[in-house]
């Protein structure tokens, strides 16, 4: 894939959009595009399977592994070419053998939000981390997640980039990429908005999109086109 607008999730997006917003996606892409390094992908919450098939395609050498009990949804959406570095656990995340699986440099959590599920998967995929793993969090609103987010704040992760629906968390400092994204001649920043987080502020950034780019995701393509 050479463009996000190329990708199957950009021209399927009124399949995905009731779980996984554009914003998101993009900067998925993004980060993927400027961090070429990233080997192993864990995702726990697959539904249709959006942010994994910008995952698969935009570096087709990482080795995707899936959790979910649930995946009829995923094989009924996602083509199966995209599949062939991916490793399925339809199960439960509690009934998963975590010793079987590798350190994850980036890490999407969209699972099960009532408790204790988030805290037990996170503290799981914090020791499936290291130094320079990105974490992905998702229903950060939801009663309850503030167990999580002080779990993280304890083990030494930062909300480097809050979003309009996930939290991306770090270990390591993720400003050379925002740096990235805020001197890009074209893209993300032609139709979102960001700003620096204050001292009060749980986050270092916020990014987020109009309502206009929800609603007609098609305004983005005159930024995105000709991307490098």
């Amino acid at each position: 894939m050479t463009n996000f607008i190329d990708s199957f999730y950009f021209q399927n997006y009124n399949i995905f959009k009731k779980t996984r917003c554009i914003l998101d996606g993009y900067l998925i892409y993004r980060f993927l595009k400027w961090n070429v390094n990233i080997q192993n992908y864990l995702e726990i919450g697959i539904d249709k399977g959006g942010c994994f098939s910008i995952i698969a395609e935009t570096n087709n050498k990482i080795k995707c592994f899936l959790i979910d009990p649930h995946m009829k949804n995923f094989k009924d959406t996602i083509p199966k070419n995209l599949t062939k570095n991916t490793t399925c656990f339809e199960q439960k995340s509690i009934d998963v053998n975590w010793n079987i699986l590798p350190n994850f440099d980036l890490i999407l959590w969209d699972g099960d939000p009532n408790p204790p599920t988030p805290l037990d998967d996170i503290v799981k995929c914090v020791s499936k981390s290291n130094n320079n793993t990105v974490l992905c969090l998702s229903w950060v609103n939801y009663p309850g997640m503030d167990i999580v987010k002080n779990f993280l704040k304890k083990e030494g992760w930062t909300q480097w980039i809050k979003l309009d629906s996930c939290q991306l968390w770090s270990k390591n400092s993720l400003q050379p990429f925002i740096d990235h994204l805020v001197y890009e001649k074209n893209g993300l920043f032609n139709f979102s908005r960001i700003h620096k987080g204050n001292n009060d502020d749980d986050y270092k950034w916020l990014i987020s999109s109009p309502m206009c780019v929800y609603d007609n995701v098609q305004i983005i393509e005159k930024y995105v086109r000709n991307e490098d």
